[in-house]
């Protein structure tokens, strides 16, 4: 294997990272513990209609998250003791608004959560990490305003979560179930390509070669595009009044009525289409 990579394909091995090993060894690859599990159990089944006895498990393929790798994340983002589950107050951040520090946490669970989503242990270690780091930012925000963490939790309190509130905007705390777990696919499926070869209206609208106002065929054409229609909902312009009758963000235009518009010398498209 070693000739055929190096000598035909041309590629280079990381012998510190390749080898051959027992299927009862751990294989750690791109952040994940790869673990075939085995069990001597047995239980009653029935195949092709017959009662027998089969293994309960054997040969299957797990994914684990190392232990190492969480505790170096607590550590590094100093949540607390890994080993004894003591949080502690992330003391750099308290000169931060209430806001910045669940948006700081939020952050930096839901990285992490999220790149772990596939590991067969995901709720029992990313729930442990999860919980030190909520006990953590409950000190941070106790050690901010002077009170107690209990405190701090009885006033975020909002039955089901803990969430800070900014004016009339809530801001939730993560929580292991705000991470979709999507199962592994079948490799053997082939992507479902098609739905990126179809055109945008945008694009159709494009090569319809028409000024959408007034109505000029041929020529260079720009996309004039507005943020959203609730910013001109009162709009007086011709071209405003057009957009909103067609519910539509974007309109076509020759390279002239985009000058103009944007010069703010526009005349009404009736004009324009005598």
């Amino acid at each position: 294997m070693k000739d055929f990579l190096h000598q035909t394909l041309k590629l280079e091995i990381a012998e510190e990272k390749s080898g051959i090993k027992h299927h009862a060894e751990s294989l750690r690859f791109l952040g994940y513990d790869i673990t075939i599990k085995n069990c001597e159990r047995t239980v009653n089944a029935r195949s092709q209609g017959r009662h027998t006895k089969i293994r309960s498990l054997k040969g299957d393929v797990a994914l684990q998250i190392p232990e190492e790798k969480l505790q170096q994340f607590v550590a590094n983002h100093h949540y607390g003791a890994w080993g004894t589950m003591r949080a502690t107050c992330r003391t750099y951040l308290i000169n931060l608004s209430d806001v910045e520090i669940i948006l700081q946490f939020n952050a930096e669970l839901r990285g992490m959560a999220q790149y772990y989503a596939l590991a067969h242990t995901y709720n029992g270690k990313i729930g442990r990490l999860v919980f030190l780091a909520r006990m953590s930012f409950l000190k941070t925000l106790a050690g901010k305003h002077r009170t107690t963490y209990a405190q701090i939790a009885e006033m975020l309190d909002r039955g089901k979560y803990l969430a800070v509130r900014y004016k009339t905007k809530e801001y939730k705390l993560f929580k292991t179930k705000d991470v979709t777990r999507n199962k592994l696919y079948n490799k053997d499926e082939y992507p479902n390509t098609a739905i990126y070869k179809a055109r945008t209206e945008i694009l159709e609208r494009m090569e319809a070669n028409k000024c959408e106002y007034c109505e000029t065929e041929g020529g260079y054409f720009e996309v004039h595009h507005v943020h959203k229609l609730a910013d001109m909902k009162d709009g007086k312009e011709p071209w405003q009044k057009l957009m909103i009758a067609r519910q539509r963000k974007t309109i076509v235009l020759c390279i002239h009525c985009h000058d103009q518009l944007h010069a703010g010398t526009l005349p009404d498209w009736r004009h324009l289409r005598k």
